[in-house]
């Protein structure tokens, strides 16, 4: 299995460096991404806290080549996240 990787690796980075972008003059490069995330915890035990949090992430980008292969341009990131926690505090108290 570690072979597989490695050579996965070795495979990806030697294609990396041997290609060639060119990106013409005034072309325009539009992009951006959309993530959301959602974890939650439960825990029943007395006195511990459950805990949910959701996470949200928004980024677009637009470039404009000024030369052949310069590139300037704008990124705009926007990110929100949210955590709640609620204490399980009805049960007995264990003293062993």
């Amino acid at each position: 299995m570690k072979t597989k990787i490695i050579v996965l690796f070795i495979s990806f980075f030697y294609f990396s460096l041997s290609l060639h972008a060119q990106i013409k003059k005034r072309s325009t490069s539009l992009g951006g991404q959309i993530n959301f995330s959602h974890s939650q915890n439960q825990n029943n035990l007395p006195g511990y806290s459950d805990q949910i949090i959701n996470n949200g992430f928004i980024s677009l980008s637009a470039e404009k080549a000024i030369k052949e292969n310069s590139l300037i341009g704008l990124n705009l990131q926007l990110g929100a996240g949210s955590n709640h926690y609620t204490t399980n505090i009805t049960g007995k108290i264990f003293n062993g």
